[in-house]
């Protein structure tokens, strides 16, 4: 997890230093947009918009977040039974026309 994390955010890091990340510009709020004519623009249109730098911002710092506290599988709640003969599923299955 942590791995997908760091590429992650290096990835949208890049991509949105570049101009390349956007969003819909009806997401975007009034102070995001009170000093960026282009970004008033998108919100007014619906059109596509340059993601402002706190948006990429706040993303980056929740894959900071996934990388230094890594999530931990939970364990089974319960144990397999260990009684069931696994071959009679494959008989099953069989007799289900899978497998063939």
């Amino acid at each position: 997890m942590t791995d997908i994390a760091r590429w992650s955010s290096l990835t949208l890091d890049r991509l949105a230093r570049s101009g390349h990340v956007h969003v819909p510009g009806r997401a975007l709020t009034g102070e995001q947009v009170t000093d960026r004519p282009d970004l008033a623009t998108a919100r007014l249109t619906g059109h596509l918009a340059p993601a402002p730098d706190e948006n990429r911002l706040a993303v980056t710092k929740t894959y900071q977040t996934l990388r230094t506290h890594p999530l931990q599988p939970n364990p089974p709640a319960v144990a397999p039974d260990a009684g069931i003969p696994h071959a009679t599923d494959a008989r099953v299955i069989t007799r289900a026309g899978y497998g063939r």
